[in-house]
């Protein structure tokens, strides 16, 4: 039978009841220090309730209850003012929180040097609070009151409420990135770990995932920084194995890792890539060669790049390199297919290296009119004649 009158202080690790702490003129275990004796508690709750004190507490309780819902109460004006200012109050709330979100969503500075209201180095928040408060009635009454010093002592605007505000927002996105990565079930982490301002190792860790809360496509999650004490391998497995933990993705759904080129991550004895390796061999590692990339740059000046579906002009740059340098981009991969030792990136450079020199054997102008005119197709006219120029 569920007891509603009971209740449990975290901080003081006992049961208390509910009903006697408010209505009972003695002094019991369960109204003033609370009960810890856990061996023993089913009898001694048992007891309690069923004693004339607790059954006469409970039923004060019970009819105070159907007095406040009725609104019979003797202080029933007071409850009504309690609860506007409830309201009010979560309506100031709602509005400082969409403050902090848009300043987070681009990146700018909450506070300034000051945190005085109307003064010029009082930073981003307090100048969004103004500027709403010129057109939001509760925002502009709300101001009023801390001007009047009414709300001096709580008026939500210091940097304590903004740091929390920061933390719960945190909290949330982390908890949508959780479920994405959940839904998308595989992921692979790119981790990478370098010293900060103050010389202290940090790991930052990004989730890569085919994300399905909308069309399949590939999103990666930043995930935050880990504060590494050590820089040895073991200490950096178990710190990502601990916070994938925490974070409730469990590792066993891994299928890749990629960091640098450092030994305590790449090293197949004892870095990262082996002791995550042990823990589930499916999580393949795929290395970020810096000796591939110096091998293109000694080709050609400009890099490869990847075209965005809401940049046009990213399109014409992304097809200049098998345009104008064709050639030079062969070559590079036949550099890497010859001085290469893994198999797969043999294979790969070498049909890769055909399939662009099918395109630096055509001639430009076939090129040039119907693979660009192709992927250019559906831009506005102004941007046709530049693309194909």
């Amino acid at each position: 039978m569920a007891r509603s009158w009971l209740i449990y202080s975290m901080k003081n690790n006992s049961l208390f009841c509910f009903c006697c702490k408010l209505f009972s003129k003695r002094n019991i275990h369960l109204t003033i220090s609370g009960m810890a004796n856990w061996k023993h508690a089913s009898t001694h709750l048992t007891s309690h309730e069923n004693s004339p004190e607790h059954l006469n507490c409970m039923k004060a309780w019970k009819e105070l209850a159907v007095r406040l819902r009725s609104g019979q109460t003797i202080d029933k004006q007071e409850e009504a003012l309690l609860e506007a200012e409830r309201v009010r109050w979560r309506a100031v709330l709602t509005r400082l929180t969409a403050i902090v979100q848009s300043l987070a969503v681009r990146n700018l500075a909450l506070r300034g040097h000051t945190e005085t209201l109307f003064t010029p180095s009082n930073g981003n928040f307090l100048k969004e609070v103004e500027l709403m408060a010129k057109f939001d009635p509760i925002m502009k009454d709300h101001l009023n009151r801390v001007k009047r010093g009414t709300a001096s002592h709580n008026s939500y605007l210091g940097h304590h409420v903004q740091n929390e505000l920061i933390d719960l927002l945190s909290s949330k996105i982390i908890s949508d990135i959780v479920d994405d990565i959940k839904q998308a079930k595989f992921f692979s982490i790119i981790l990478d770990c370098t010293p900060d301002i103050s010389h202290i190792e940090q790991l930052s860790v990004v989730i890569r995932v085919v994300s399905l809360m909308e069309k399949p496509h590939i999103r990666e999650h930043f995930m935050g920084f880990l504060k590494a004490e050590e820089s040895t391998g073991q200490h950096l497995a178990s710190m990502i194995l601990t916070r994938l933990e925490e974070l409730g993705i469990p590792f066993d759904d891994c299928r890749g890792q990629s960091y640098d080129n450092r030994a305590n991550m790449k090293g197949k004895n004892k870095g990262v890539q082996a002791r995550l390796l042990e823990k589930n061999p499916r999580a393949l590692f795929v290395p970020s060669s810096s000796q591939r990339w110096s091998i293109l740059k000694n080709h050609v000046s400009i890099t490869l790049k990847m075209w965005a579906e809401t940049r046009w002009e990213s399109k014409v740059k992304s097809v200049e390199p098998t345009r104008y340098h064709g050639a030079a981009v062969r070559e590079a991969l036949i550099e890497v297919r010859d001085n290469t030792k893994d198999p797969a990136i043999k294979a790969e450079a070498q049909s890769l290296s055909e399939e662009v020199g099918l395109y630096a054997s055509a001639s430009a102008r076939l090129f040039g009119l119907q693979e660009v005119r192709y992927i250019f197709m559906e831009i506005p006219e102004p941007f046709k004649h530049t693309a194909l120029a």
